[in-house]
């Protein structure tokens, strides 16, 4: 799809597309970086049980009388905090008892409640943390205190040095830090990296309502940096840029990977799909553009990245086990260094090194032996399951997946006709095929599209609007075109950012998703793609964002192709007043082109061949033939949905003549029955299902009503109609 990227020219020295621009040379004034590091207590929960509570059941027996009659257990630790202090809560079980011969006599048997409060220090090392009992309130479990005894002076004496004994050693966190560092601070003065690696410490603790505070500290001063702008960058200099820009992109694709691998939500994995689309969209703009002078669109896009990713670290954090919460601390930290490093001190000049994104992913995931810049243009199966595909099946000599949520789901039934594909492949059409060819790609097209949104479940009510959309989005992107004629040869279509084919679908957008070699020589497998990168826009991002918006089913489509276009931030882009020139000339242009097709004017696509309208023969029943119900989407405009009947006297009276959840079959009844000076539909929303619901007519009484409901009944050969009271309906 032809992303739409501005014609820039390149002025300033990109080093990587994850370095930070190199800015005028000066010496930065010492400054205090504090990075805000927030550890969540269920994280010290675990860490808890796993340190103390290591008896049975989680249970911790914190004293017993030597001879097995008398013991006090711990058990169901929960952390949280009160007034500034860490709250450990736990179920006592008390059982103090004589020994008497061989048995022993219950003298006091209690299950009760012990409360510690703690505060949380930084040890003498300055990585560490510990946490000091330094109030302890024990309860019946009815929350009347214990009274004083026995029981209470054993409590008193063993759960203090007990509990006290948890530490979370955020050692390893900081040597990562400190290691990390030197890749990202060009410093060649050993003394002074030196100085700067030794004024990083944990500065203060605090415990907040559901997580410690923690901020750690770093010192920067007086390192030099060179000079902002630079001349042009030569051939050797764009080559190294693109290799970075790919090294950046393979980071990325591995950070989202592990994180969605690590997550059940459904919502993270598709916040983590559209960050990975959009932050592949930006590398493109940022590949073929300009950098201008007042702004600096690489650290825009690493901030953007990053300010979008760290809310997801923390939601997912909250799922793991184990090490992994300490890993995603450690991954956050360094990008908020980064990030506030480079907002307080811009001097210092941060640019990462390939070792640096490797050492930074390598905090997700330690163990992994997988090389995390490493960039190639093949299928990645994990990539497509973790974000909603799954494994392949092979059909023909093209691969397709199988069980997956929207990903080529069903390309192997669209492509069933090995006939239809073994002719359209290799056809650079000319003006002389189009009576023969653009029937095909139509026929194609249209068996594509159903597959697709039965793969989905489409709304019926949406199955035209699709159909309509797949073509015109063809028809903007490529003419129908797979190849084109080149010399004395041919040549699949594909412009210098990546578009490739009949759908433009980027290689480099859609890295690891598709098979780019399929894309290229098989137009069945492009249109298939391209279907379903549409549908996944229509149905998880124009209906679900859109669809309140006024101008029904037009818009909808507008958004979806905005999305296709550019990416899912360009969902909306259609509405908004500060779009491009050249963006909305081309949002204009698509939109001729559906509105054409949905009117039936299929045959203006031929005027891409320089052929008149009208001269090619379209199996106009296709789309019938493949189950396309006669219900149109909602139109920009839909007729009769107003409020007069319903600001009328409460006292009157109505008839409710249907109610449906589709708007285009209440439109469509109203229309064709000529009802519209009279009737009108209201919207309900129940059981979380919104439902049209169409009236007719005002009537100051019941009788007056219902004798007109009995001429409707007739007239409309309906058989229940709704008499209802107005004050009912608001």
């Amino acid at each position: 799809m032809k992303n739409l990227i501005s014609k820039y020219r390149y002025q300033s020295t990109l080093y990587l597309l994850a370095v930070f621009f190199l800015l005028p040379v000066s010496f930065v004034e010492a400054k205090e970086i504090n990075i805000p590091v927030q550890i969540d207590y269920r994280y010290l929960q675990q860490a808890l049980i796993k340190q103390i509570y290591t008896d049975p059941i989680q249970s911790k027996e914190i004293w017993n009388d030597g001879g097995g009659c008398s013991k006090i257990v711990l058990s169901d630790p929960r952390i949280d905090s009160m007034n500034g202090l860490l709250r450990i809560t736990n179920q006592a079980f008390i059982n103090i008892s004589l020994p008497m011969g061989t048995k022993c006599t219950p003298v006091y048997k209690r299950t009760g409640i012990v409360e510690t409060y703690h505060q949380p220090l930084i040890e003498n090392n300055g990585f560490a943390l510990r946490f000091d009992v330094v109030d302890m309130k024990v309860y019946n479990l009815d929350k009347t205190p214990l009274a004083e005894g026995r029981a209470l002076e054993l409590l008193n004496q063993f759960v203090n040095p007990q509990l006290s004994a948890m530490r979370v050693d955020l050692a390893p966190m900081a040597a990562d830090i400190k290691q990390f560092l030197p890749e990202i601070i060009p410093v060649e003065n050993t003394e002074i990296l030196q100085k700067l690696l030794n004024s990083l410490s944990f500065r203060t603790i605090t415990a907040k309502q559901v997580y410690l505070d923690i901020v750690l500290g770093l010192t920067v001063d007086d390192i030099p940096h060179v000079k902002h702008f630079e001349p042009p960058l030569t051939q050797a200099e764009l080559d190294r840029w693109e290799q970075g820009s790919q090294q950046w992109d393979a980071f990325l694709t591995y950070t989202i990977k592990q994180i969605a691998a690590h997550s059940k939500s459904a919502t993270v994995r598709e916040t983590l799909l559209d960050l990975l689309i959009e932050t592949r969209y930006d590398i493109l703009a940022l590949l073929s553009g300009t950098v201008d002078h007042d702004s600096d669109p690489v650290k825009a896009l690493l901030i953007n990245v990053w300010e979008r990713l760290v809310p997801v670290l923390r939601m997912v954090s909250h799922e793991l086990e184990g090490d992994l919460p300490l890993h995603y601390l450690t991954f956050i930290v360094a990008g908020d260094i980064l990030q506030i490093m480079d907002n307080l001190s811009p001097g210092i000049g941060l640019e990462i090194s390939m070792d640096g994104l490797r050492r930074m992913a390598r905090m997700l995931a330690p163990d992994d032996k997988y090389d995390s810049l490493e960039y190639n243009q093949d299928i990645d199966p994990l990539l497509r399951k973790l974000l909603g595909t799954s494994l392949l099946q092979q059909f023909g000599n093209i691969v397709f997946p199988t069980n997956v949520s929207w990903f080529i789901k069903s390309a192997h039934a669209s492509t069933n006709n090995a006939l239809l594909r073994r002719k359209l492949n290799n056809w650079a059409p000319s003006h002389d095929d189009v009576n023969e060819y653009l029937p095909l790609v139509h026929r194609l097209m249209i068996q594509t599209a159903s597959d697709t949104q039965k793969s989905r479940k489409l709304n019926p009510t949406y199955q035209k609007l699709f159909y309509d959309m797949l073509l015109a989005t063809a028809w903007q992107e490529s003419c129908w075109r797979q190849f084109v004629k080149s010399g004395n040869g041919i040549k699949t279509i594909m412009s210098a950012s990546g578009d490739i084919g009949i759908m433009q679908v980027n290689r480099k957008v859609w890295r690891g998703f598709y098979d780019t070699k399929q894309l290229e020589k098989d137009i069945a497998y492009n249109v298939t793609a391209g279907s379903e990168i549409l549908l996944h826009y229509f149905i998880d991002h124009a209906i679900k964002k859109e669809l309140s918006k006024s101008g029904g089913g037009d818009n909808l489509v507008r958004a979806s192709y905005g999305a296709y276009n550019g990416g899912p931030r360009h969902l909306t882009r259609y509405r908004k007043a500060d779009v491009s020139a050249e963006l909305r000339k081309i949002d204009e242009s698509f939109l001729s082109k559906y509105r054409k097709i949905k009117d039936g004017d299929i045959m203006s696509v031929a005027s891409c061949y320089g052929e008149a309208s009208g001269t090619v023969k379209f199996d106009t029943q296709l789309k019938q033939k493949h189950g396309v119900t006669n219900i149109p989407a909602p139109e920009s405009k839909p007729s009769k949905r107003s409020t007069k009947l319903l600001l009328s006297n409460p006292q009157n009276f109505t008839i409710q003549l249907m109610s449906s959840k589709h708007e285009a079959q209440v439109i469509k009844f109203m229309q064709q029955n000529k009802l519209e000076a009279k009737a009108e539909y209201f919207i309900r929303r129940h059981n979380n299902e919104t439902w049209y619901k169409l009236i007719y007519g005002r009537y100051v009484s019941r009788k007056a009503a219902e004798g007109e409901a009995q001429s409707l009944k007739k007239r409309l050969n309906l058989s229940d109609l709704w008499v209802r009271q107005i004050s009912s309906i608001r």
